[in-house]
């Protein structure tokens, strides 16, 4: 899809951590015979992403996608797998964090009171 696509994520949405993603691709194949006794063969496939908790021991997530949003999405996350740990390696700060940091810095602190009771 081309453009910019918009979208409001809740703001109740909690994060679902995963030590790990299992990768399943089953492909189903059909074949057909037309009057004419030719077979026709078709296949169908996804990709199902299993992420996994190991703490809880149980998958946190299913999700299936087509083989063309799973290659996207294996480019997408390579390259920004790749962008973090060139960042990670850096032993200096970049100008865009300084400034966010600085931006930071500035905005009123948010002070909250909370009684609590251990007893």
């Amino acid at each position: 899809m081309e453009g910019e696509m918009k979208f409001a994520l809740p703001p109740d949405l909690k994060p679902i951590y995963a030590d790990e993603v299992f990768v399943n691709v089953p492909i189903k194949i059909n074949i057909e015979k037309d009057d004419k006794g030719t077979e026709k063969i078709r296949k169908t496939g996804v990709v199902i992403l299993n992420f996994f908790d190991n703490e809880t021991k149980f998958i946190v997530a299913k999700i299936i996608i087509n083989p063309l949003t799973a290659k996207a999405l294996g480019k997408i996350l390579l390259d920004n797998a790749n962008k973090v740990l060139e960042e990670l390696d850096k032993k200096e700060i970049s100008k865009e964090m300084r400034k966010q940091i600085e931006e930071s810095k500035k905005q009123p602190k948010k002070t909250v009171s909370t009684l609590t009771y251990i007893g």
